[in-house]
């Protein structure tokens, strides 16, 4: 039996969203370590909470 033709247009967008909310996962948790002197500086927090916070967020995310 043959699938409806929008099936598989549908399962492509599907795939392509999927491939670019990983990206954007991934980049945002690297991303923290360029915010990292700014994230200190804006929030006032000490070293350790800025990098359990990037730690957390890429042990969470990957």
């Amino acid at each position: 039996m043959k699938p409806a033709s929008g099936t598989k247009m549908a399962e492509d967008y599907v795939l392509v969203s999927e491939f670019v909310l990983q990206f954007l996962s991934v980049a945002l948790g690297f991303g923290f370590i360029v915010m990292y002197p700014e994230l200190i500086s804006v929030f006032d927090a000490k070293k350790s909470e800025v990098a359990l916070i990037q730690g957390l967020y890429l042990g969470f995310t990957t």
